[in-house]
Formats: structure tokens, C-alpha cells, sequence
């Protein structure tokens, strides 16, 4: 039997036990609560009270495996996802803990666990959620068995009436009805295409804003959204009213659009963010980039796409980062030799010594391509599936695909994101407008013989200019480059920040006469 058998032994398992490091903590504790449940104590209620003892160890762990693992490049290597998976286990073996209460509580087998009923079903409902949100963190698909169970707490909450009843003397447990309108909108958020840091945000707004949200079994005229109790998948956008369907419920979202709106406003006026509720970790203008995708999320009809996409069943090529891209572009474009103005400064001393001409030694990179299945295309950009790649990527990240049968590679970045139940990883990606061209680059304020780096120049597309593909973290206002073009060198001054990906800068640039 477990030592552990009521709050204040609890306490001392806290006290004592390495907690550390996440991943052993998250082991510790699932080990405990797997004890319990072959030994659980004799009162349900000392059971409780040690769940409850054991919640803030659990939130704080599940934070520190967060830090660790939010924003890693996908797949996950073996020690991360073993990470991932131990932090799985201990928010399972949390939720079922409360599960099993739940059962005994409405069994009726304790009267005094009964009166209970509001926390248990609201923890259980946050366990789940919680465990959602790790998934979304590492990008990973959520079995459908834990939507099952979150329906199925939030179903038995409404039978029994206290769905949206709080916790009794107790500000720190959300009621069951909360837990569930989380899990519903961080879905619809769409969070496989969100940066983690938008995610983050996102995530503690929405455990602020859940109880603007109420279900019903009738939809309103502006419901665009539906819940089924009885299945084992996320809400989905629906189109109008079905009564056919018993177990349906529909989320009313006037109160949370009204609340969203008048913040983006209010940002947009130079308000506060933390007045507003919304932290202070941001800049306003990546906040309110980041309420309007939830707005568009959350509240609008879907636009219909310029360019449908059609299925195919095909294959593609993919290079991953920008100098495989670069690399491989630069293959078809080919220099007979190597000009001066690539050497070194080392290799400038060399010469100046030896007086041979350096080897060109190309970039140790892989330009070697993986084929995936290429499952839907567009004008706009292509989805993608492989089932396993030895390649790793990060959310945002510049990649080169070639479709089978294309002679060119496409310039593309990934859109969003996700690791499949049985390891597959899916991505959809966003082609950059125009077939991009490879050059090199250096500061036009660099000393003599300062290597060239790799880029990328872009056409213009219909109203856009032409625009620069540069390593991340290049571009600044005014930045005048050196841009080697046609065996010649010309200088261009960048002028606007078109868009900011994980690994590269797309900027727009004027020539600088003289």
C-alpha cells in the first residue's frame, strides 16, 4: 500500500520526492497516483484531498516540460518524446483518479463525495484540457479517445445539472461547463498553425474569456459553431440549425466576439495591453495580430479559397531549411569557377602566400531530397504527409518542394504543422509568390573579402514588388547590401518587412544609384 494515505502525508511526498527535473517529477507523481489507484485510501474524501494537494506539483511540472519542449523542431527526437510521453501519463492517471471519484459520487456510495460533484467534474474536465494543450505544444494529433472523455464528463455534468455550477468556496476550480468551452475554442483556434508564442496567449485568454461562452441545445442566429456529445472528434463549423441530433449543443459566441473586438480596437488606439487584460510579455502589434486571427478563427464564416485545392495522389520532393533550398537552386544555375569576391579573408591570405586560386569546397549541407505524398495542391501552396522522414522541422520554417514532374523547386514555408497518431508528420505549406531565383548577399558596409551569404530574389507578383528571401534576422530599415547578380555586383538598400518566418526575412528594396 501507498504511504501516501492522506493530505498530510501527502505533503511530505511533496516535500521529499525529485521533483526536480520534469520528466522524473512527471514519472514520481504518476507513479503515485497509479499506487492509489490499486490501493486507494479507505475515505474518498482524504482521496480527494490528496488530488488536491498534488494539483499545483502537477501544474508546475507540466509548465517546466512545457519550456522544455514548446517550439522543438518535429519529429521529436527519442528523449523529448519520451519527455512528452511521461507527461502524458501523469495528466492521464490525474483525470482518472477524478474519474473514479465521479463514479462513487454518483453512485451515491459517499453522501459527503457527492456534494463534491462540481469540483470533480471540473478537475476532470481540466485534466483533459490539460492534456490537450500538450499535445497542441508539440504540434501532436490528439486521440480521439480523450475528446470521447471529455464529452462524456461534460454530458453527465448537464444530466446531473451542474455543468456551470462552481466549485463551493473554491476561486481556483473552474466549473465543468469552463474546462469544456477551453478545450472547444483552443480547438477552433487551429493551434497546429500557431507560433508558440501566439499559442501561449492565446491558452491563458482563454481561460479568462471561457465564461463568456455558454452552450445550448438550441442554435441562435449567429451560432456558426456545433458540439455533438456523442462522438470522439472537435467541434466543427457548421452552416445552420440540425434539431435531428439529440445530443447536440451549440456554443453562443456574441459575448466573447463583442469582448475580442473591442480589444483589437482598443489596441489599435495604443491602449494598455495589460489594462486590457491581455499580459504585458508582447508588442501590441503581435497581440493584436493574434486576437485578429481569433477573431477570424472563432467568429467568421469561412472565406471560400481564390485557388481551390484539388486531392491528388502523387509525390513531391523536399529540402528542409534555407541552405538545402539554396543549395539545390543553385545546382541549376551553375558557375564555372569561383570569383574573387567569394574568398575568405583567409583565403585571401592564402592566395596573396601560395598564389593559387582555393578549391571551392561547397556547403556541407544535404541537398539530397525526401520524397513525400503530396495529398492536396493549390496555386497557393501544397499539404503534405510522410510516413518517415529523417528530416526535422520547425513551425514557420523555410522549405523547397518540387512536385513530381516539375523541373523547378517551389519556395515555400510551413503554414502549420502536426505529428500523427501512428508518427506520421503532415504539414501544409504556403508557396512564397514567384519562382525564387538563388544569389549571395553581404553588407555593403563589410570589409574586403568578407564572404557572400546565401538568399533568394522574388518576382513581382500581380501588385507586390519584387522582394528578397534573406537569413532570419537580416533585414533593418535602410540596410544597404551588396547583391551579386549575373557575374556583376549591384547595391540595394531594403525598405519594408513583408513577412518574418522562423528562418528567414522577406524584404521589399530599392536600387541605390551611384
Amino acid at each position: 500500500m501507498s504511504a501516501v494515505v492522506d493530505r498530510k502525508s501527502c505533503e511530505r511526498w511533496v516535500a521529499e520526492a525529485p521533483l526536480g527535473d520534469p520528466v522524473t517529477a512527471c514519472e514520481s507523481i504518476a507513479r503515485l497516483l497509479e499506487s492509489l489507484e490499486d490501493a486507494p485510501p479507505k475515505r474518498s474524501a482524504a482521496h480527494l484531498d490528496i488530488l488536491d494537494c498534488l494539483r499545483r506539483p502537477i501544474v508546475l511540472t507540466a509548465e517546466a516540460l512545457a519550456y522544455r519542449l514548446s517550439g522543438r523542431a518535429l519529429p521529436l527526437t527519442p528523449k523529448e518524446a519520451e519527455a512528452f510521453t511521461s507527461g502524458c501519463d501523469m495528466y492521464i492517471a490525474y483525470g482518472r483518479a477524478y474519474r473514479r471519484l465521479i463514479r462513487l459520487a454518483h453512485a451515491e456510495a459517499d453522501e459527503s463525495l457527492a456534494e463534491q460533484l462540481p469540483v470533480l467534474l471540473g478537475r476532470a474536465s481540466e485534466c483533459v484540457c490539460e492534456l490537450m494543450i500538450m499535445h497542441y505544444r508539440v504540434r501532436r494529433e490528439i486521440d480521439g479517445e480523450h475528446w470521447h472523455d471529455l464529452h462524456e464528463i461534460y454530458r453527465l455534468a448537464e444530466s446531473l445539472g451542474v455543468a456551470a455550477a462552481p466549485a463551493a468556496g473554491s476561486e481556483r476550480t473552474p466549473s465543468c461547463a469552463d474546462g469544456y468551452v477551453r478545450a472547444l475554442l483552443l480547438s477552433l483556434a487551429t493551434p497546429y498553425g500557431m507560433t508558440p508564442r501566439s499559442f501561449e496567449w492565446a491558452r491563458r485568454w482563454v481561460r479568462r474569456w471561457a465564461g463568456k461562452v455558454t452552450l445550448s441545445a438550441e442554435s441562435g442566429a449567429r451560432d456558426s459553431v456545433a458540439v455533438n456529445l456523442n462522438n470522439d472528434f472537435a467541434p466543427r463549423a457548421r452552416s445552420g440549425s440540425d434539431g435531428s441530433e439529440e445530443l447536440l449543443r451549440f456554443l453562443d459566441l456574441s459575448s466573447l466576439r463583442r469582448s475580442v473586438k473591442n480589444r483589437i480596437r482598443a489596441l489599435e488606439e495604443g491602449e494598455d495591453p495589460h489594462a486590457l487584460g491581455l499580459g504585458s510579455e508582447g508588442a501590441p502589434e503581435e497581440l493584436a495580430e493574434t486576437l485578429r486571427m481569433l477573431y477570424q478563427q472563432w467568429f467568421e464564416t469561412p472565406i471560400a479559397r481564390q485557388f481551390k485545392r484539388r486531392l491528388v495522389s502523387s509525390r513531391a520532393e523536399v529540402l528542409s531549411g534555407f541552405a538545402s533550398a539554396h543549395s539545390a537552386m543553385c545546382e541549376n544555375t551553375q558557375t564555372a569557377h569561383r570569383h574573387e569576391w567569394e574568398f575568405s579573408r583567409v583565403e585571401w591570405e592564402r592566395l596573396a602566400v601560395t598564389g593559387s586560386q582555393p578549391v571551392y569546397q561547397p556547403p556541407p549541407v544535404s541537398v539530397v531530397p525526401e520524397r513525400w505524398d503530396l495529398l492536396e495542391e493549390s496555386a497557393m501552396g501544397f499539404r503534405l504527409r510522410c510516413r518517415e522522414t529523417a528530416l526535422r522541422f520547425f513551425h514557420r520554417q523555410l522549405i523547397a518542394v518540387r512536385p513530381q514532374g516539375d523541373s523547378r523547386f517551389i519556395l515555400s514555408e510551413i503554414r502549420w504543422l502536426t505529428v500523427g497518431i501512428d508518427s506520421t508528420v503532415t504539414m501544409g505549406v504556403r508557396n512564397l509568390p514567384g519562382l525564387a531565383n538563388a544569389l549571395h548577399f553581404r553588407l555593403a558596409s563589410s570589409p574586403e573579402g568578407t564572404r557572400f551569404r546565401d538568399a533568394f530574389a522574388l518576382p513581382a507578383s500581380g501588385s507586390a514588388p519584387p522582394s528578397l528571401v534573406l537569413p532570419g534576422g537580416t533585414f533593418k530599415p535602410e540596410l544597404v547590401l551588396e547583391v551579386k547578380v549575373n557575374d556583376g555586383i549591384r547595391k540595394v538598400s531594403l525598405t519594408h518587412l513583408v513577412h518574418r518566418g522562423f528562418d528567414f526575412d522577406r524584404a521589399q528594396y530599392s536600387a541605390v544609384v551611384g
